[in-house]
């Protein structure tokens, strides 16, 4: 596996008009997502998985070895 670090400018788009009744005040990581990826072989005889947690509210996400 080779990492590469690229120098892009991140997409922005417009804003969309929700309606009131589907937009609620939530805290940082309450609607999450979580994906798991794997096995993955780094090195020989080794495997590694992948948890990636995804945030809603914030768009972040966190990623776990």
């Amino acid at each position: 596996m080779v990492c590469k670090r690229f120098a892009a400018k991140s997409l922005t788009a417009p804003p969309i008009h929700l309606p009131l009744d589907l937009i609620r005040e939530s805290a940082v990581f309450e609607i999450t997502g979580v994906h798991l990826c794997g096995p993955l072989f780094i090195k020989p005889k080794a495997k590694a998985w992948v948890v990636l947690f995804t945030c809603a509210v914030y768009r972040a996400i966190h990623l776990e070895e």
